[in-house]
């Protein structure tokens, strides 16, 4: 574990629980506390190309370091307990490293959120803009990737794609996904006191309010729980020090028994969804640097 890992942690640990109460915020609460939160997060970089735009009524942030129309799209989803978060605020910086890294043109999906817009909002934004990617790109040549919310986002938009016979990405990435909104994980109380960012109580509450009428198993709101026969190969990162750590330990066995090819990297003593740190932490660009490789391998020029 680096050095910058550690100062990390220890101030992650101290704001802990900044967002405590996010779950009784309204919108424009959450989003004067994002604004304040991150105003120090440097701006997108002027060498990466930036469109911002909309597929039907979905605002999509798309990023590249190359302006072509020939770029290989990476569709990704943003975490933030499905309340908070997005491509300008928590992920302004670290967006555009997954682009350069990975040599894609990222389509980040701004879906919609709590607490006024429950599932399935969001996997109903996330399957429209899909569908637009498959309009111009043969799905081999498209990746899909998350983190933490955005992460189970990501795998249950794609058992939802295999549910209904569609053409499936070539490859899924995601960084320490929420994969089990029941939150029945034995970590959920075993890793309490090594979790230095997410306030564990909270994650019940975030759920509850997600699933709204639908149960918290369903597999697109918990895609632990979904059929993987057929799944594209996968790669999966999370920390062994995190709440959320039996998210993916069990979802990677699930995806292994059904025949998928997935590969694990598990992170010692790193914060939830480590990578989107690019900024600051070596293991973060690690991460993104193994991410490509594995794209890379996986799709097709």
């Amino acid at each position: 574990m680096s050095f910058q890992s550690r100062l990390l942690n220890q101030v992650l640990h101290l704001n802990k629980g900044y967002w405590k109460d996010i779950a009784s915020l309204e919108p424009e609460a959450i989003a004067q506390r994002e604004e304040q939160l991150y105003r120090w997060i440097p701006q997108i970089p002027n060498a990466i190309f930036v469109d911002n735009l909309e597929v039907g009524e979905v605002p999509v942030q798309r990023l590249s370091v190359v302006q072509s129309e020939f770029s290989h799209p990476l569709l990704y989803f943003h975490g933030g307990g499905f309340i908070a978060g997005s491509p300008n605020t928590s992920h302004r910086d670290y967006l555009w490293r997954v682009a350069k890294f990975s040599d894609c043109r990222v389509w980040a999906v701004a879906y919609r959120k709590l607490p006024r817009h429950p599932f399935p909002a969001a996997l109903d934004d996330a399957y429209q803009v899909y569908l637009h990617l498959l309009e111009e790109h043969a799905p081999q040549t498209i990746s899909i990737a998350g983190d933490s919310a955005g992460g189970g986002l990501a795998l249950s938009l794609v058992l939802r794609l295999k549910d209904e016979g569609l053409p499936l990405p070539a490859v899924v990435v995601v960084f320490s996904p929420w994969t089990d909104l029941t939150c029945s994980g034995d970590s959920m109380i075993s890793n309490r006191h090594t979790e230095v960012m997410v306030p564990e109580h909270l994650l019940s509450e975030l759920a509850s309010q997600y699933a709204g009428v639908h149960a918290l198993d369903h597999p697109y709101v918990s895609p632990l729980f979904g059929d993987f026969k057929g799944f594209p190969p996968s790669m999966i990162m999370a920390s062994d020090s995190e709440v959320l750590i039996d998210d993916t330990l069990r979802i990677v066995e699930r995806m292994q028994s059904s025949g998928v090819e997935v590969n694990l990297h598990q992170g010692k003593r790193l914060p939830h969804a480590w990578p989107v740190f690019a900024r600051f932490l070596p293991e973060g660009r690690v991460a993104l640097t193994r991410m490509a490789e594995f794209i890379r391998q996986h799709r097709v020029s």
